[in-house]
């Protein structure tokens, strides 16, 4: 044993310092990133939109706030010229653009939406400081639906187990078989009405929702089953 066999770091700053997600799932890593952000990033979190300026300052890790020199001015020039040339291509969507009085008119700044960039960041695999915004809920009859599935962190393994325990709910019993096929929207009744027997009150999903992701989820773990 020595000195260094109890030697621990903390996650957050490290993910927060090389900007890596280090965390088990996304969710995780938002909620450490979160608590560690600078006073002056806090303001952020709420924003939608965001000014392309302010964007490539966040990228570098600067203050949008504070005035750049050196290296630090240059590399935030990069990005933005990098950002403007996502926009003509279509990768980002502009509005309220600004110019210079020259004669040129150059282009100054512009706002952006945060959730392209962050897509856009990612693609790239550049340094972004803020938590990832959070899927869009809706709100319908006193009661919140994920507006779509789409991609998250361990999508597959998630799939897998819904796979499988929806094919040992129809092995368990008749109720949830159609015939000599699984009844789906059998087994997305019962997952939510368990639910409910619970007391649970979060995120839930509608029954059609329910039945489309068992599907996916077969579809995509056993592709030759005629389940």
């Amino acid at each position: 044993m020595n000195s260094f066999d109890f030697l621990g770091f903390n996650r957050s700053e490290i993910e927060k310092t090389l900007g890596l997600n280090l965390h088990d799932n996304l969710l995780e890593y938002n909620i450490g990133l979160k608590k560690n952000l600078d006073s002056w990033l806090v303001p952020y979190l709420s924003r939608d939109n965001i000014l392309l300026s302010d964007t490539a300052c966040l990228i570098i890790g600067a203050n949008p706030r504070l005035s750049l020199r050196g290296d630090q001015n240059s590399e935030c020039e990069a990005y933005k010229e990098s950002l403007w040339d996502a926009i003509d291509n279509g990768k980002l969507s502009a509005k309220d653009i600004s110019f210079y009085d020259n004669m040129d008119h150059d282009r100054r700044d512009c706002v952006l939406v945060r959730s392209e960039v962050e897509k856009w960041v990612a693609d790239h695999e550049f340094n972004w400081p803020l938590p990832l915004q959070q899927p869009q809920v809706i709100e319908n009859n006193n009661q919140i639906y994920l507006d779509q599935w789409g991609e998250f962190p361990g999508k597959n393994t998630a799939l897998m187990m819904i796979a499988g325990m929806a094919i040992a709910l129809e092995k368990s019993s008749k109720s949830f078989r159609n015939g000599e096929r699984l009844n789906k929207l059998a087994i997305a009744r019962a997952v939510a009405q368990n639910l409910a027997a619970l007391g649970y009150q979060g995120m839930v999903v509608t029954e059609k929702q329910m039945t489309n992701l068992i599907k996916e989820a077969l579809e995509i773990t056993l592709p030759d089953s005629e389940q």
